[in-house]
This record gives structure tokens, C-alpha cells and sequence, in this order.
């Protein structure tokens, strides 16, 4: 369901005026210095290095208990805590959390109507880039030597499946406390830049027009729970059309439709 920002700001306690900072935390294995990150930014708002009195809201991970933020939120009680209403009956476990459907629209309305995501090289980026969002990512260590050994620079940043988002310019790098100020503060001023990467980034990740994502999704669905098996490029269904004489798999059309799962969420919204 689509909410006017009105509407999103008074259900999560934000002043609708204010700009909104949205910090997407990752788990507490690959991202241990989240907390760190968050209590940074929010003392660059109150030393006046990020001007215009953002509103900084956190959406911990699905799979983190929110436990490591509590000095934090105590530090800062004007942080806005969000978790996701995901099922995580055992903390930092991807493979036995489950998001349930009052998450979809808190997450797609969420990426509509922050200003700015922060995050460490994280899948937000797109899901905050399909609503034209600005994000900056974080890609520097609070402590020294690096809580994982290595700096998340040369950790996390030239992952394959990550350097698009530079390559693309969808997203400013950050690789100090100055440089986030900076970006965000670049970001707020005017969220039209780099429109261009955003749009590039989308294109090259989604593939396909959003509209219909989720009928593509069900025909696939359908298909697979009918005992078919993999759709293949000569087996084509009403909402996913064959491409005749491309070497289409049935696992590559199965990866496309799920890569339609993240697009879905945002498609009432868009």
C-alpha cells in the first residue's frame, strides 16, 4: 500500500518536514561497526557538519535482534528505530528468516520517502536506487586494526557483483567521517544527482520494466508448482515471453523472475 509521506512520517514518528536520513544496517557478522556508523552520523547532525536537521532513521538487518544499537539509542534518543518485521527465530541465520507481508510495504514506502540511504555496499542500494534515491556508502573502518581483519574497502568494495554500483556512479563512496558529511550533505542539497547511475544501475540489474513484475513472478511460480519443472525459452507463459533463438536457460529465466521479487515491493508504491 502506498502511503502519502504525511502518512509514513506520522506511523514512524518523523516530522514530515525534516529531511530523512535512512541507515540500512547489515548483519552483525559482515557489518560490526554499524552501531559505530550510526552514532557517528548522528553527531555530525547535532556538531552541525550535516546541515538542515536530517532525521536519522535505522533499519537494522531482518536477521539482527537490534541488540548492538541499544547505547546508541540511548546516546541519541532522537534516532527513529524501524526494524523489519521479518520471522528470525534464530538471530544472524539468513537461511531460517522469513519477511512477512506487513514488511513489503513498510520497506517499499520506506525507499520512497527517505532523502538519503547510508549503508555498507549493501543490496539496498538498489532497492533504493528504483525509487531515485541518493545513497552513500560507507567504506571506511571505525577502529583500528579492522574489526574483520581487513578494511571494508578492500573487503566489501571490489566484489564483482558490487562494482557496478561504482563503475555506474549510482552511489558516492565515503572513505571518512568528512567524506559521509560531505556526500550526504551534497545529497540533501540536491537528490538529482547522479540520477543517471541510478537509472543505469536498475536497468542493468532488473532487466525489465517493473510494471507486471509481480504476474511475471506468479506465472513462474505457477509453472514450476504445476510439475513442469524449469521454463525454458520454448516454453513461454503470459507474462514472461520466450526470446526465440536465445540460448535462455530455465534456471536464468527462474533467476530473472526472483530478481523480480526485490522490484515487486516497490511496484504499488511507484
Amino acid at each position: 500500500m502506498a502511503h502519502l509521506r504525511h502518512e509514513f512520517c506520522l506511523r514512524l514518528g518523523l516530522e514530515r518536514e525534516r529531511p530523512v536520513i535512512c541507515y540500512s544496517g547489515g548483519d552483525a557478522g559482515t557489518c560490526p561497526d554499524d552501531a559505530a556508523h550510526v552514532a557517528l552520523i548522528l553527531q555530525m547532525i547535532r556538531d552541525g557538519r550535516i546541515p538542515g536537521r536530517p532525521q536519522v532513521l535505522l533499519r537494522p538487518s531482518p536477521v539482527d535482534n537490534g541488540a548492538r544499537y541499544a547505547a546508541v539509542r540511548k546516546e541519541f534518543p532522537e534516532l527513529v528505530y524501524c526494524p523489519p518485521t521479518w520471522r528470525h527465530p534464530e538471530p544472524e541465520r539468513w537461511s531460517r528468516a522469513l519477511p512477512t507481508a506487513e514488511d513489503l510495504p513498510l520497506l517499499a514506502n520506506l525507499t520512497r520517502h527517505s532523502d538519503v540511504n547510508v549503508n555498507v555496499a549493501s543490496t539496498m542500494t538498489l532497492d533504493f536506487a528504483l525509487h531515485d534515491r541518493p545513497v552513500v556508502n560507507i567504506a571506511f573502518d571505525m577502529s583500528q586494526p579492522p574489526p574483520l581483519g581487513t578494511p571494508i574497502w578492500d573487503l566489501y568494495y571490489q566484489y564483482d557483483h558490487y562494482r557496478p554500483v561504482m563503475e555506474l556512479g549510482a552511489a558516492r563512496i565515503a572513505r571518512s567521517a568528512n567524506s559521509l558529511a560531505e556526500h550526504i550533505a551534497t545529497y540533501l542539497a540536491d537528490p538529482s544527482l547522479d540520477r543517471e547511475g541510478r537509472r543505469r544501475l536498475v536497468e542493468l540489474e532488473v532487466m525489465s520494466p517493473l510494471a507486471g513484475a509481480s504476474e511475471r513472478i506468479l506465472d513462474v511460480l505457477e509453472y514450476i508448482s504445476a510439475g513442469a519443472g524449469a521454463m525454458t525459452a520454448s516454453t513461454p507463459s503470459r507474462g514472461v515471453q520466450a526470446d526465440v533463438g536465445q540460448p535462455e536457460t530455465g534456471a536464468l529465466r527462474t533467476h530473472i523472475a526472483a530478481t523480480h521479487l526485490t522490484a515487486s515491493r516497490h511496484e504499488e508504491v511507484s
